[in-house]
C-alpha cells in the first residue's frame, strides 16, 4: 500500500516532484495516482460583452475572454485588491475586481495581455454589468473542465499542484498503468480489463480511466473514472486482507470440544446465546488454524460467563491462558468471578502492584492489566482480551505466541476490528439476550432546555437513584469554575454541581490517586453520596446499583463507542435508566450522537461507528484503528462501501485472487 512522504526542504525545477511529494508521490509516473477533488466547469466562454447580452445571464460563471482595457488599478484598503477592466474585440468592456495577492495578480494580468481569460460570477453594480469572483485563468484552460487538486497550507499550493501533475501526466501514464495491473489483476492485463468493464458498466481501457479521472470532456465521466480508481483501491486492500488471514498457519494448541463440566459449575444456568457462543469458540479453536475471533455483546449479556467457560475448559485441557483487562478495578472482579466459580483453578490477578519476584511462568492463568506485557508470562495458549477497543492492535497481539489462540471481547469494537469482522477475517459470537430486563431512554438536550435537563436530574435524585455526570475533560483541583467551559472540565464541574446538592457529590478522574477514586465510588455504594462527577475514566469496570441517570456534558467530544459504554453504566439492575448528552454547542455532530438515541445495540453502533470514522489500516502490523487510509491512490481515502462492494464482487469473481 502506498504511504504519504515526508515533504522537502526545497521546491526542485524541472523533473524533480519538490514539494509535491508532501502529498504523497516519491516518484514522476505517481503523479497519475494523484487525483483532483473536483472540476472547475470553464466550458461557458463569452467573447462579446454587450450589457444588452449579458444582463439576462446575471449569476451565471463564464469565462469572459477578452483582453486588459487599461493598467489595473492596485488598492489596499479597506482589504487589498485590484481593480481593472476587460474589453472584447468590439470595445465594449466589463469591470472586474481581484481579491488577495496584489503582486502576484497584478503580474499575471499584465502577462497575458491580448489573450486575457477571466473566470467569475456575472453581476451588475449601479447599472454596470461587472464579474464578481473573479479570477485569472490560463487561456489553455478555457472551454474545459479545470482540476482541482488538494493542496498542502504553507507547503504547495493546489494550482502548483495542477501545474505538477497536469505537465506531468502523460509521462506518467505507462508505469501507471502497469502497476494498476500488477496491483488489482497480477500483471494479467485481461483480467485488469475485466474488472474495470465490471465496475464501471462498459469497457474501458486503464490509461482511458487515468486520463479521464484529470482531465475528463465532463464531469459525469471524470467521476465515472475516479469511481473505477477507487473500487479497484478497495479490491486490491480486500485481497490483501483476506490473503493475510489465509497465512495464520498452524495452532500451537487444539482445544477439546465439549464445555459441559465447567459450564455445569456455574451457580447459574446459560442462555442459548451463551451455549452457542461457547461451542463455536471450541469450535474454532479445535481447527487447524489459530484462532482470532470477536465475543460481542452490551452489558448484561454474560459475556465473562462465556469466556470464563471457554478459559477453564481449556484449562482443562492442558492450555496456559491469559486475560488482558483495561483497570485494576476490571481484573479484580474477572479473577474474583473464576475463582468463586470454580475454586480448583490456579488463576491469579495482575496489576502494577504484583510483587516483581511473583513467579508467572507456571501459573496457568493470568488475569491481569497492561502489567502483563511487561513481565515475563511464558508462552500462553489462549489469550483473552476484554473491553478490547480500550487497546491498541499491538497491546492485544503482544501475548501472543507463535500459534496462540486469540479472543476480543467487547460490547462496541474498535472500526478496524468491525470491519475485519464484516470482511470475515474475523469470526465472530454474539450476544443478545439479557439476564435481567433492562431499558436505557437517550435524550439529546441543548443550551435551551438545560432547565429541563436539571429538573429531570432532580426527579432522579428525588426518587433515591443516583447520577453520573461525565466530562470530556479532567482540569485541575482549584481551577475556577464559572462558565460553559468549566463543564467540561471535571474538576471544576464537581464545583458546581457540590455547590448546587452540597455534600452529595463525590469526583473521579484519572489525575486522582488510586484511593481517592475508591473512595469516592465507595461513597456511592454506602449512599453517602447521590452524584459522582467523573471523566471517561469510569468507563468500563464500576457497578454502582442505584445509577439510574447518566448525564455526559459536550457530549459531542466523545465517540459513539465511548458514550455506549459509559451509557452500559446505568440501570445494571434491571429497569428503565436515562442517558442524556448534553451538547450546548448549535449543530454540533448532532446527526452521529442520534444513532445512540436510535440503537442500544453495541454492535449496530459499531457498524454505524465504521462508517463514520472508517476503518483505519486492514495490514496485520498496523495499529491505525480507525480514519480512512490511502490504498492505491494518493490523498484518497478508501470508503468503507467500496471495501464492501469489492468484498462482493471477489465473492462473485471468476479470477482467483493474486
Amino acid at each position: 500500500m502506498l504511504q504519504s512522504a515526508q515533504a522537502s526542504a526545497t521546491d526542485k525545477p524541472g523533473g524533480g516532484l519538490g514539494r509535491l511529494t508532501a502529498l504523497g508521490p516519491r516518484e514522476p509516473w505517481q503523479v497519475a495516482l494523484l487525483l483532483p477533488r473536483t472540476w472547475d466547469d470553464l466550458s461557458n466562454v463569452v467573447t462579446a460583452f454587450e450589457a444588452v447580452a449579458l444582463r439576462p445571464r446575471l449569476g451565471e460563471t463564464v469565462v469572459l475572454r477578452g483582453r486588459l482595457a487599461d493598467l489595473p488599478q492596485t488598492h489596499f484598503r479597506p482589504v487589498p485588491r485590484v481593480n481593472a477592466r476587460i474589453i472584447d474585440a468590439q470595445g465594449r468592456s466589463v469591470s472586474f475586481a481581484i481579491f488577495g495577492n496584489t503582486a502576484d495578480t497584478a503580474k499575471a494580468l499584465t502577462d497575458a495581455g491580448g489573450d486575457l481569460c477571466l473566470w467569475g460570477r456575472i453581476d451588475e453594480f449601479k447599472g454596470e454589468i461587472q464579474l464578481a469572483n473573479s479570477e485569472v485563468v490560463h487561456p489553455a484552460w478555457a472551454g474545459r473542465l479545470r482540476p482541482r487538486y488538494p493542496g498542502k497550507s504553507s507547503v504547495i499550493g493546489a494550482a502548483l499542484v495542477r501545474e505538477r501533475v497536469v505537465e506531468g501526466l502523460r509521462a506518467a501514464l505507462d508505469e501507471a498503468e502497469q502497476y494498476l495491473c500488477e496491483q488489482a489483476a497480477g500483471g494479467d492485463r485481461a483480467r485488469l480489463l475485466d474488472l474495470i468493464e465490471t465496475i464501471a458498466g462498459e469497457p474501458m481501457g486503464p490509461r482511458q480511466v487515468l486520463v479521464e479521472a484529470h482531465v475528463p470532456r465532463t464531469v459525469e465521466r471524470g467521476q465515472r473514472a475516479q469511481s473505477v480508481l477507487e473500487r479497484l483501491s478497495a479490491l486490491v486492500l480486500v485481497r490483501s486482507t483476506l490473503a493475510e488471514r489465509d497465512r495464520r498457519g498452524e495452532a500451537r494448541w487444539h482445544a477439546p470440544r465439549d464445555a459441559g463440566k465447567r459450564a455445569a459449575g456455574l451457580p447459574f444456568t446459560l442462555n442459548t446465546d451463551q451455549d452457542r457462543a461457547i461451542q463455536e469458540t471450541l469450535e474454532d479453536m479445535a481447527e487447524g488454524a489459530p484462532m482470532h475471533r470477536l465475543l460481542a455483546g452490551d452489558v448484561g449479556t454474560g459475556k465473562t460467563a462465556v469466556y470464563g467457560v471457554v478459559a477453564a475448559t481449556a484449562m482443562d485441557a492442558g492450555a496456559r491462558v491469559a486475560v488482558l483487562a483495561p483497570n485494576t478495578g476490571l481484573v479484580a472482579q474477572i479473577a474474583e468471578n473464576l475463582s468463586a466459580w470454580w475454586p480448583d483453578l490456579d488463576v491469579l490477578a495482575v496489576t502494577g502492584a504484583t510483587r516483581k519476584r511473583e513467579k508467572l511462568v507456571d501459573r496457568q492463568c493470568l488475569v491481569g492489566t497492561t502489567a502483563l506485557l511487561h513481565r515475563d508470562i511464558g508462552e500462553r495458549d489462549l489469550v483473552i482480551v476484554d473491553e478490547q477497543h480500550k487497546f491498541s492492535r499491538g497491546q492485544r497481539e503482544e501475548l501472543l505466541a507463535a500459534g496462540c489462540h486469540l479472543l476480543e471481547v467487547t460490547a462496541t469494537c474498535t472500526p478496524r476490528s468491525q470491519a475485519l469482522v464484516e470482511l470475515g477475517v474475523r469470526e465472530t459470537s454474539r450476544l443478545t439476550m439479557r439476564s435481567v430486563k433492562r431499558r436505557v431512554e437517550t435524550r439529546l438536550w441543548d443550551k435551551d432546555s438545560r432547565p429541563e435537563l436539571m429538573e429531570a436530574i432532580e426527579q432522579s435524585l428525588g426518587r433515591g437513584e443516583q447520577v453520573l455526570v461525565i466530562c470530556p475533560e479532567r482540569g485541575e483541583q482549584g481551577g475556577k469554575a464559572n462558565g460553559a467551559e468549566a463543564r467540561k472540565r471535571a474538576s471544576d464541574a464537581f464545583v458546581l454541581w457540590e455547590k448546587r446538592f452540597p455534600g452529595r457529590v463525590r469526583l473521579s478522574h484519572g489525575g486522582l490517586k488510586a484511593a481517592e477514586k475508591t473512595e469516592a465510588l465507595q461513597a456511592m455504594r454506602d449512599g453517602e453520596a447521590d452524584i459522582l462527577v467523573s471523566t471517561t475514566v469510569v468507563e468500563v469496570g464500576i457497578d454502582l446499583p442505584r445509577l439510574n441517570r447518566v448525564v455526559v456534558l459536550h457530549a459531542n467530544r466523545l465517540g459513539l463507542v465511548t458514550l455506549h459504554q459509559i451509557r452500559g453504566r446505568v440501570a445494571r439492575a434491571g429497569g428503565t435508566g436515562y442517558c442524556d448528552l448534553y451538547v450546548p454547542d448549535d449543530g454540533a455532530e448532532v446527526e452521529r450522537l442520534n444513532v445512540l438515541c436510535q440503537t442500544d445495540d453495541g454492535f449496530e453502533i459499531a457498524e454505524k461507528d465504521l462508517r463514520l470514522r472508517g476503518f483505519g489500516d486492514l495490514s496485520s502490523g498496523s495499529d491505525a484503528e480507525k480514519g480512512f487510509l490511502d490504498g492505491l491512490l494518493f490523498q484518497r481515502g478508501i470508503e468503507v462501501a467500496h471495501v464492501e462492494e469489492a468484498a462482493r464482487l471477489l465473492e462473485n469473481t471468476p479470477f482467483p485472487p493474486t
